[in-house]
């Protein structure tokens, strides 16, 4: 047990300086206008799963988890998306403990992206036609693991990000998702 914890801290630590030296190392292409990219708008307001758009950018795609944990009745999990382990979108996913099919998604997704489930042919699960996209600023995340481990990326408080929200439905369940595109997106963009 105290080897399997002892394990995950490694882990931890080695993906915290991986994507702390590969965003430092792609800080020149962190353009503060890249929300404006026409291909940018595309991967915000794309009906698609996230993660087929980003292998389409780039086939070297990972899934990292920060965090997956409780919080009350509710059960939420904070990954990055990388492609080449650069870190270009942070997402939050969370639904109630008692929405058993995104608990079981969500719970039992290790470091899997969940858009291979939410888009299965046969899943039945829906999206929200109302996504919601704005512009905030990193100080605005909706969770405060996730603002302070983008932080330490060196990204700045008051820098604009892209944000992406999505509601998904499976009978009487819900699931919250929301994605943030990272300015680092512009390294795999032409």
């Amino acid at each position: 047990m105290v080897i399997q914890i002892y394990n995950h801290k490694i882990k931890q630590l080695s993906l915290f300086m991986t994507c702390f030296v590969l965003a430092a190392c792609s800080s020149n292409r962190n353009d503060m206008n890249y929300i404006n990219n026409p291909k940018v708008s595309f991967l915000l307001h794309n009906k698609n799963s996230m993660t087929y758009e980003l292998k389409k950018l780039n086939k070297n795609f990972t899934v990292s988890v920060l965090f997956s944990e409780y919080q009350g009745d509710s059960y939420q999990r904070g990954v990055l998306l990388c492609l080449e382990s650069i870190p270009v979108i942070a997402a939050l996913s969370y639904t109630s403990v008692k929405n058993k099919t995104f608990y079981n998604i969500l719970s039992n997704s290790a470091e899997h992206p969940i858009g291979l489930k939410l888009f299965a042919q046969n899943s039945h699960i829906k999206r929200n036609q109302d996504m919601v996209t704005t512009k905030i600023k990193f100080a605005q995340l909706d969770n405060e693991k996730l603002t302070q481990y983008l932080i330490s990326l060196n990204y700045s408080k008051d820098q604009e990000i892209a944000r992406r929200s999505s509601t998904f439905y499976y009978k009487n369940e819900s699931m919250q998702v929301i994605e943030y595109l990272l300015p680092s997106i512009m390294n795999f963009i032409n």
